[in-house]
């Protein structure tokens, strides 16, 4: 779990390999001074990811950029990262999820990196006609009902009536050690509703 200080200071005297979670978990200057992690996931706007990543800086302490968005975003968070001297561990920021970056030109990553723009502003050309295309009033969040089927290994399976982008029922029947988690060989199925009595049960 994320909150407990001393079960991941625990992992971190067990383990390898280094142990990241995101900034503000627990109190960042507590979890700073006793050992917590090895680095962090920085995510939000931009006064939030600089503060964020000057205190990294004082602590020494590596981080991830998580900015997820089109090229837009992905644009200004490499400017962040350029500037940002603990930014030392990889980008999350998917924008070739996207159907379009609203960018007039490619973003090259090559062998992981990408380049900051040199030009004025974020250094880049919105595509106008692009951002016209997928401008929307307001956006429809609304998610189909369903269920989130998690079938283990052993064969065992745990259905979930969860209509949330987070499965927050699904996170809380695990948090709360019902079961064990991310066993090897666990997978998520979503069953949209069919319509059948069988669904409603």
């Amino acid at each position: 779990r994320a909150d407990d200080l001393h079960g991941n200071r625990l992992l971190r005297e067990k383990m390898g390999t280094a142990i990241a979670h995101h900034y503000g978990s627990i109190p960042p200057n507590i979890a700073i001074r006793d050992g917590y992690c090895d680095g962090f996931v920085m995510a939000g706007g931009v006064s939030k990811v600089v503060n964020g990543g000057i205190s990294c800086a004082t602590a020494n302490m590596p981080f991830f950029l998580q900015m997820v968005g089109t090229g837009l975003t992905t644009t200004m968070m490499r400017h962040l990262a350029a500037v940002l001297t603990h930014a030392q561990w990889p980008a999350i920021t998917c924008h070739e999820l996207y159907e379009h970056s609203l960018l007039t030109q490619r973003m090259d990553v090559v062998g992981g990196f990408a380049q900051v723009p040199e030009a004025p502003g974020l250094g880049i050309d919105i595509d106008e006609a692009a951002l016209s295309k997928y401008r929307i009033d307001k956006a429809d969040l609304s998610l189909p009902k369903r269920l989130v089927k998690v079938s283990r290994a052993c064969g065992v399976n745990i259905y979930f009536a969860d209509n949330s982008f987070s499965n927050g029922t699904l996170w809380n029947y695990f948090r709360t050690a019902n079961q064990p988690i991310f066993e090897k060989g666990n997978y998520t199925t979503l069953i949209e509703d069919d319509g059948t009595q069988e669904f409603a049960d």
